[in-house]
């Protein structure tokens, strides 16, 4: 049996203590916020852009603060999950940084040397939009253009 990864590492600088009081709230897990109360639960999902059968798995990434609070770091050792990062990046920039871009790359890999089971890509994210780049679908764009030219 092998096992697959998804990797990554990236930071929030320069946080306000606004920002950073928003951020605590938001990273709590559903369960720690809403208790018992499943239609807030499912307003904030909606909100943050996350499906509500997904939530009970939020934030499914590791974070720690760092530098005094001013920087959050966002990270997964084992698996994480690139769309949730991308959800709370994308609302945290609409309500504090609509003109800022935040650009994270992440490796997929396997404990064992299996085709096609190693990968990795980037998200892209602003208060507007977000945009997944996987290295595979990029690589097959690649090759159709190179087979045009045969």
């Amino acid at each position: 049996m092998a096992d697959n990864y998804r990797q990554f590492s990236q930071v929030i600088e320069d946080l306000t203590v606004d920002e950073k009081r928003w951020l605590d709230i938001n990273l709590t897990s559903v369960e720690d916020s809403f208790n018992d109360d499943h239609a807030s639960a499912v307003q904030w999902a909606n909100d943050m852009g996350i499906p509500k059968e997904d939530m009970d798995m939020w934030p499914d990434f590791e974070y720690k603060f760092e530098d005094n609070d001013t920087a959050l770091w966002i990270y997964s050792d084992i698996f994480g999950n690139i769309e949730f990062v991308a959800a709370l990046v994308s609302k945290f920039f609409e309500m504090f940084r609509p003109m800022d871009i935040f650009i994270m790359n992440y490796a997929d890999t396997c404990s064992k040397p299996r085709v096609e089971e190693f990968g990795g890509g980037a998200i892209v994210v602003s208060a507007k939009d977000i945009k997944y780049i996987h290295s595979f679908d990029e690589a097959h764009k690649v090759s159709k253009r190179m087979a045009g030219d045969l």
